[in-house]
Order: C-alpha cells, then sequence, then structure tokens
C-alpha cells in the first residue's frame, strides 16, 4: 500500500529545492501581472519571499545601446509680447570750466568740473631756454670771405697772404664765457692723422666738443693757383671773442666768437670753410 505525498515535495523532490524556486519564478512570469494581482494569490510574506528570490535569481544589467540619433529641431516659439517702457532717467551733470590754481597749474590752465571728478588742463611749456644746458652740445658751419690776387698784383709783388674773418654765432647762448685754453682749431692734416687736440674727437663732417670747449674743423678750401714760391695755406691763426677786437685775448663770448684765418695763395680766389660744435661747460 503507496502513502500519498504532499502536492509540494511531489515537484521538489524531482528537480531540488533550486528547480522549485526557479519553476515557480517562471510561474509567475508566465501568469503575468494579472495572476499576481489577483486578490487574496499571496499573502504579504509569500509575495516578499517571491520578490527576494526573483532578484537574488535575476540577471545583471546589460550593457548601455548605442546613443540615438538627435531628433528634429522643433519649431521657432512666437514672439512674446513687448515689455513696458521703462521710466526716465536723471538728467546728466553738465560739464563746466574753471581756472586751476597754481598749485594745479604752475603754467595756468583750467580744470574741467563734470560727474566725474575734477580733469586738470594744464598750459605747456616752450622748448626755449635762456642758456645753453650744462653738458649740452650745439654745432654750425663758418666760412671765410673769398680773397683774389689778379695778375697785375702778382707781376707788382703785392703779398698773397690775407688775413680774414669767420663770424661764428651761438644760436643758443652760454652762461658764461669761455678763455683761449677753450677754444681750439682742427686742421685738415690734424682730423686725417688723428693728432688734433683731445678736447676736439670729432671732424668736419661730425663736429664734437668736450664739454666746456668750442671747436672749429677745417672742411674745405679753395686755392686756385700756386703763389710763385709754390706755398698754399689755409688755416685759423686765432678765434677770440665776438664782442672783441683781433687784438683782443683768445676766447669765446657767451653769443659766439670770430675766427681769424690767414690764406696765402697765389693768383686767383680762395677761401676757407668749416663746421664747429660747442658744449655748454
Amino acid at each position: 500500500m503507496h502513502r500519498l505525498r504532499h502536492p509540494i515535495r511531489a515537484i521538489r523532490e524531482p528537480f531540488g529545492t533550486a528547480g522549485l524556486i526557479i519553476a515557480v519564478v517562471a510561474l509567475i512570469a508566465a501568469l503575468g501581472g494579472s495572476a499576481i494581482a489577483a486578490k487574496g494569490a499571496l499573502t504579504g510574506k509569500q509575495r516578499k519571499e517571491v520578490e527576494k528570490i526573483a532578484k537574488k535569481y535575476a540577471g545583471k544589467p546589460g550593457a548601455a545601446g548605442a546613443t540615438g540619433p538627435a531628433g528634429p529641431a522643433g519649431k521657432d516659439g512666437g514672439n512674446g509680447a513687448n515689455g513696458t517702457n521703462g521710466s526716465n532717467g536723471a538728467n546728466g551733470t553738465s560739464v563746466t570750466t574753471a581756472a586751476a590754481s597754481a598749485g594745479e597749474c604752475p603754467s595756468g590752465g583750467i580744470k574741467v568740473l563734470s560727474a566725474s571728478a575734477p580733469a586738470k588742463v594744464c598750459n605747456g611749456t616752450t622748448g626755449f631756454t635762456e642758456f645753453l644746458p650744462s653738458g649740452k652740445t650745439e654745432t654750425g658751419t663758418f666760412a671765410t670771405p673769398k680773397i683774389e690776387i689778379t695778375e697785375a698784383e702778382v707781376e707788382a709783388g703785392v703779398e698773397s697772404v690775407q688775413l680774414t674773418t669767420s663770424p661764428i654765432s651761438f644760436a643758443i647762448p652760454l652762461e658764461a664765457p669761455l678763455g683761449a685754453a677753450e677754444v681750439h682749431f682742427v686742421s685738415t692734416e690734424e682730423q686725417e692723422g688723428g693728432t688734433g687736440p683731445a678736447q676736439c674727437p670729432g671732424s668736419a663732417e661730425t663736429p664734437l666738443a668736450e664739454r666746456g670747449n668750442l671747436c672749429l674743423y677745417q672742411g674745405g678750401t679753395l686755392i686756385q693757383e700756386e703763389n710763385a714760391e709754390g706755398e698754399n695755406e689755409a688755416r685759423v691763426v686765432k678765434i677770440f671773442p665776438a664782442t672783441g677786437t683781433t687784438g683782443s685775448a683768445a676766447g669765446a663770448a657767451t653769443a659766439g666768437a670770430d675766427a681769424l684765418a690767414l690764406i696765402r695763395a697765389g693768383e686767383g680766389q680762395a677761401f676757407m670753410q668749416g663746421t664747429w660744435a660747442v658744449t655748454a661747460p
């Protein structure tokens, strides 16, 4: 005589406990939502057990799928209604001017007044200077008048040596005059040989002078013919103040100087020219 088995045990024995669980889950999935939702189908405890078993044997989430294409652009929205006008702003401050004080503008000027901070507009200064500033240099040119020896004068034995002067005027006066040791003449031979005075390191093309010195540089010289003895000569023999005479002591006045030149030549015309530089003490 066979003994009847419990229905659940009859299912569990062929499949085991795990098989039973899987079978239950499969059954639930097959029945769908309507079976689970039926009134009284599962108790609260049973429902929790089923959810626990479903979570335990549920598979892991799959990898994320590829991003889908962007959808078409939506239509433009309609214009909104116009907003109300804002209120009028307050009136601005007018710009006015007033005379600037001596402390604000020593050379005079005005100050501009507005809603912002006042602004000063001062007068500029001119480039005028009463004296050549110390260490500053000014330059210029000089030339002697032409002298002429005629054939008749040569035949008559007239001396072909002449003295002539050339003025040198300073555009900006010196504050004090220069003495004899501070005025110099540099011949073309000295320029070419570099044997001129140390106070005059320049040339006729680039006149220079050390501080507190006046330098004259010989430039072009025209002597058309040689004299009977074959001697030609052109040089500055003395530099004296423009306010003095050829007999005055050598030097330069604050306004300038004169160059006394000796020219020895034969028949024809002769003269000498050059450049100068003076540097204030």
